[in-house]
């Protein structure tokens, strides 16, 4: 109870928001890092030593061991500071907070691996549906003439005439010559479809990688879907959500409250960092839910 309290009281002190933040970004990459800066602070009328600053450190600044050589375990972190030593060096114990997804390897557990195709998929497809809807989607003027009856000064005013149309939107010309306008293709063609499709399945593989559903996003591919099946998506999501706070509260406990026990000679458990995650309810909701409690649990 002791070592709860003033670890509590040391990492109210900090920015424990960001720090969170910076941890869940392991869903993203595989792994999540946060150096700990250990130091002596008095409180309660005792020096205690904890941490002081808990510092997020991006991604990019480690290195995956994989050969095994030397210290370092195969598909292990290490931090790289410089070329000269490209394998990078190990993370010390009781340094650093590291969250590892769950995996075989992890370089092969975050997201962004998988959805790295889909990514550049949605990416090409919307630049080409741009394209598409630049030399396709605005109507195209042709102008008809008799080759045995107009001389080349008449194709020259016809040619003007097909110019002023596409950049001034209209135009003057003579009787003998016609003008006909063909409209864009509308949403129905191939192209169209192929494209847009392409985008759409793109954003339902996304969705489902990330959220582990689609309803929970949009459900303009399922007829409409239903309330109930809204409701058991937003379930899927649900539980990703109370598995990252469980993922976050161990890595703490193992690396923060753990080191913390014994560097100040405590003994006992280490103290458990509870993240408080409440799921949205609407009021009536809530009203049902306090009546239950009252009128069945007492």
């Amino acid at each position: 109870e002791l070592g709860a309290k003033v670890l509590g009281e040391a990492l109210r002190r900090l920015p424990m928001i960001q720090v969170f933040q910076h941890l869940l970004t392991v869903n993203r990459y595989g792994w999540s890092a946060a150096e700990i800066d250990w130091g002596i602070v008095l409180i309660d009328g005792r020096e205690w030593i904890v941490p002081t600053w808990i510092a997020p450190v991006p991604a990019r600044r480690f290195r995956i061991a994989a050969t095994g050589a030397g210290d370092a375990p195969v598909d292990s972190l290490r931090l790289y500071k410089s070329a000269q030593q490209p394998e990078g060096e190990e993370l010390r114990p009781g340094k650093w907070i590291v969250i590892r997804r769950a995996g075989a390897w992890v370089a092969r557990a975050g997201l962004m691996r998988t959805g790295a195709w889909p990514a550049m998929a949605k990416r090409f497809g919307f630049r080409d549906w741009l394209v598409y809807s630049q030399r396709f989607g605005l109507p195209l003027p042709v102008a008809n003439y008799d080759p045995e009856t107009i001389d080349d000064d008449t194709i020259a005013v016809a040619e003007e005439v097909v110019r002023k149309i596409g950049s001034d939107g209209g135009a003057v010309m003579p009787s003998s010559i016609k003008l006909d306008m063909f409209d864009a293709t509308r949403g129905n063609s191939a192209n169209d479809k192929a494209h847009g499709g392409l985008i759409a399945h793109c954003n339902a593989e996304m969705s489902k990688l990330v959220n582990g559903s689609t309803l929970s996003n949009d459900n303009a591919g399922s007829g409409g879907a239903s309330y109930a099946l809204g409701e058991v998506h937003a379930v899927v999501r649900w539980d990703n959500v109370l598995f990252d706070a469980e993922l976050v509260q161990e890595g703490l406990r193992n690396q923060v409250s753990a080191p913390f026990m014994r560097f100040n000679a405590l003994g006992g458990p280490a103290p458990l960092v509870k993240i408080q995650v409440v799921r949205d309810l609407d009021p009536k909701g809530r009203a049902e839910i306090a009546v239950q409690l009252k009128n069945e649990l007492g």
